[in-house]
């Protein structure tokens, strides 16, 4: 997949993650998003809810850390909170 470009969401943790590690082995460049960032400095209630993120349990890694092993992996990470995403048909 070198040479392609893929955005790959939930990628913090899970089966995003693993998804966005393989596309990393196969070569692409991966765009990822995901609901933990090492940037948030602050959990205001709005952002509150069951994730490892929040309880600090097993998993609680960010996009920051998978975007890294992405490129360890081959590919390309890239992070990001807010993408601007537009499509042309």
């Amino acid at each position: 997949m070198e040479g392609c470009i893929c955005l790959v969401t939930g990628a913090s943790r899970g089966i995003g993650k693993g998804i966005a590690i393989e596309l990393g082995k196969a070569g692409a460049t991966v765009y990822i998003t995901g609901t933990s960032s090492s940037s948030q400095t602050s959990k205001d209630s709005s952002s509150l809810f069951l994730t490892n993120e929040v309880v600090g349990g097993p998993g609680s890694e960010t996009i920051e850390e998978t975007a890294a092993e992405i490129t360890k992996a081959g590919g390309e990470g890239i992070p990001g909170k807010n993408f601007n995403l537009c499509a042309s048909f």
